[in-house]
């Protein structure tokens, strides 16, 4: 059986993308690009608007992502469970001493859901 996903919006467009913040998939006529983020037309207010803070900040390689992965589902549980957006940064770059590619992520939060993200993610 064939899971039709298609946008809440337009549902004559299934071309989606995630909203870097709720993790709803939209077509791209709802969607708005800010700072490397795509989000949805009210995250993308929510965004500009609000007092995001850094939560953690991860390390990742390809031997040893699953802290990241342990985190990116605890970020859909949020919002799924508790309706709280939050949202990653990435960052590359190379080894001082080996020059191999280095890779981290950040994970915000707004400021006044830090306390219950932070509880949240400890378990």
């Amino acid at each position: 059986m064939k899971i039709n996903k298609n946008c809440p919006n337009h549902p004559d467009n299934d071309n989606l993308i995630t909203c870097s913040l709720c993790e709803v998939e939209f077509c791209e006529a709802c969607l708005y690009e800010v700072d490397g983020l795509i989000c949805c037309k009210p995250h993308y207010k929510q965004y500009l608007e609000g007092q995001w803070v850094p939560i953690k900040k991860v390390f990742c390689s390809n031997d040893e992502n699953s802290e990241g992965l342990i985190l990116m589902d605890k970020k859909k549980k949020l919002w799924s469970l508790k309706n709280i957006p939050t949202f990653f940064t990435h960052q590359y770059s190379l080894s001082k001493e080996s020059g191999d590619p280095l890779s981290f992520v950040t994970f915000f939060c707004l400021s006044h859901d830090l306390e219950r993200v932070k509880s949240f993610i400890s378990q």
